[in-house]
């Protein structure tokens, strides 16, 4: 994500850093941290004056899934996203300060919108399973 935020211009990974955080920081208006889907959600839906911003689930990893990482594969991963690390713990405290600017209701606001969306999920399974869509099935809008 560093790269793709900081630009063409700068070279070294402190450069690529602090641009990716200036850009993302200054330049949008909302950005999303998918661990908190729900909040990210509802601030676009409030920055751009959405009102019905109701969801289905669909392409979900199966919560089973196990895959066995070896340490080797885990040391290659943290190296070559150590800039990315930085930029999402930036980006996550921004992100709170954002939330807190929201006013003490926001938290509220999400936890009535978590437990709305889990009906809509429920009632979108029902209509899918009636369709014979699988979950996570990718459809083709033609």
């Amino acid at each position: 994500m560093t790269s793709s935020l900081c630009g063409t211009a700068v070279r070294t990974p402190g450069e690529r850093l602090e641009a990716a955080w200036r850009h993302l920081s200054e330049r949008f208006a909302c950005f999303c941290i998918l661990e908190r889907f729900d909040e990210s959600l509802l601030m676009l839906a409030r920055t751009v004056g959405l009102r019905e911003i109701f969801y289905e689930r669909r392409n979900v990893r199966a919560v089973n899934v196990d895959r066995m990482v070896t340490q080797a594969e885990v040391d290659v991963i943290v190296e070559h996203n150590r800039l990315d690390a930085r930029l999402y713990e930036m980006a996550t405290a921004e992100f709170d300060r954002r939330v807190r600017a929201l006013g003490p209701g926001f938290g509220a606001d999400v936890r009535l919108f978590a437990k709305v969306n889990d009906r809509f999920q429920h009632v979108a399974e029902m209509v899918n399973q009636r369709a014979g869509v699988e979950q996570g099935a990718i459809l083709n809008a033609k």
